[in-house]
């Protein structure tokens, strides 16, 4: 089961949020973890681990601060009354984030997480533009790409993103949840 939360972040928060990205050093699949795929990467966008840029201070990032509310009762609560596998998301001790930059026609393909929950939010900088759905593909699933919008899951379901055609990038926020030992 699949949750989308429109409106994550208020308008002053996501100012914050769009305006440190242009402070990072984005860098190809190869750094970013990115599942394969006969000995190939699944994604041709770039992206940023922000808990390595920030490790000494994650409370100077307005993306790592904000990306809290994932773990905010509220919206556990929420989750959990749509499916009791995220009672698992309170219990997690362990989250990193992923910050992914798209250009016009780049895309990750289906693949898997190794986290126990996954949230990916979608923000848009520039021109409008057409597709960069989010699909479940064993399901069919497709959830139109809208700024601001979280999708939250089983890190273990077959997910992806499909490209876009426009000016501007398409960034997405992927935070992954764990329960350590």
């Amino acid at each position: 089961t699949y949750a989308v939360v429109k409106n994550v972040y208020t308008a002053a928060e996501l100012k914050k949020i769009k305006k440190e990205f242009s402070v990072f050093e984005y860098v190809g699949p190869e750094k970013t973890n990115a599942a394969t795929k006969d000995n190939g990467y699944l994604k041709n966008g770039e992206g940023a681990w922000l808990d390595s840029y920030y490790k000494d201070d994650r409370k100077s990032s307005a993306l790592l601060t904000a990306n809290r509310v994932l773990f905010s009762q509220e919206l556990i609560s929420a989750l959990e009354d749509a499916d009791i596998f995220y009672t698992q998301l309170s219990k997690s001790n362990f989250d990193n984030t992923l910050l992914n930059r798209y250009s016009s026609g780049e895309n990750y393909k289906p693949h898997t997480d190794d986290s126990l929950i996954s949230a990916v939010t979608f923000f848009k900088i520039g021109q409008i533009f057409s597709g960069g759905e989010f699909i479940f593909p064993e399901q069919k699933i497709k959830i139109p790409f809208e700024d601001n919008t979280m999708v939250v899951f089983p890190g273990l379901a077959l997910h992806g993103a499909l490209p876009f055609k426009g000016r501007g990038k398409r960034y997405s926020m992927a935070q992954f949840a764990y329960i350590t030992n």
